[in-house]
């Protein structure tokens, strides 16, 4: 299955993550348990939303569900829902800004650091990792329901802010929308949201199946990248 590490060979933003310690310290100021406790949340929030929808779970089954006898664990941590979800976002960008950093350091020797397909390897195929221990990407659905739902609603994201932990991000979604500085604005950003939606439907897809069409899986990550730039590059009538 292709991941990340192969794609590193090969001023408007919108958003739309690996862990480690460091991450976690980085992202929080927190160490010890209550960094692990804040990350169990994290993920198993991720889990929840993935499966049934931000609406659908409270906080208080999240808790619950974490193991944290303290029902409001959540609010504890992250203040409200939403809060809840910027952090899961802003730790997923923090976990996929390594493998990005990588990619673009090497498009960068490589010369293709100005290529609109490159760039888009680098927004995608990070989300390739981002596997739970079933093997399933429940962030990718998380996405589909922000980018469909919530972001248009005004819910923010990491990539909206002036935050270290989405600088790459920040830097390649300018160098992607630069190529697509001829277009009005609105629709510039709204071709890189479907394009992003694109991805995230491919990989919540390939987790629901089962027999010999699984082998076809790294040809059909290819195939969407291309058809993501050149959902970018289509003519505007």
């Amino acid at each position: 299955m292709l991941n990340a590490s192969d794609g590193q060979r090969g001023n408007r933003t919108y958003g739309l993550g690996m862990s480690t310690d460091n991450t976690r310290s980085a992202a929080t100021g927190e160490t010890g348990r209550a960094s692990v406790m804040r990350e169990t949340l994290l993920l198993t929030a991720e889990r929840l939303f993935a499966e049934r929808g931000i609406e659908a779970v409270s906080l208080r089954e999240i808790a619950s569900a974490a193991g944290n006898g303290n029902n409001n664990a959540v609010q504890y941590h992250f203040g409200s829902k939403e809060g809840l979800v910027h952090a899961i976002f802003e730790f997923r960008v923090l976990q996929m800004d390594g493998p990005r950093r990588g990619m673009l350091a090497l498009a960068k020797q490589d010369g293709t650091a100005d290529d609109l397909q490159t760039l888009m390897r680098m927004i995608l195929l990070p989300h390739l990792d981002l596997a739970d221990e079933t093997g399933r990407h429940p962030h990718a659905a998380l996405q589909i329901e922000y980018l469909t739902r919530w972001r248009p609603q005004g819910m923010m994201h990491p990539a909206d802010e002036n935050i270290a932990a989405s600088d790459t991000l920040r830097f390649i979604m300018r160098g992607i929308l630069a190529k697509l500085d001829h277009l009005p604005v609105e629709i510039a950003t709204t071709r890189l949201g479907l394009a992003q939606l694109m991805f995230a439907n491919l990989l919540v897809l390939m987790d629901h199946e089962t027999g010999p069409v699984r082998d076809s899986r790294d040809l059909r990550v290819r195939d969407t990248v291309q058809l993501a730039t050149s959902l970018l590059l289509a003519p505007l009538h």
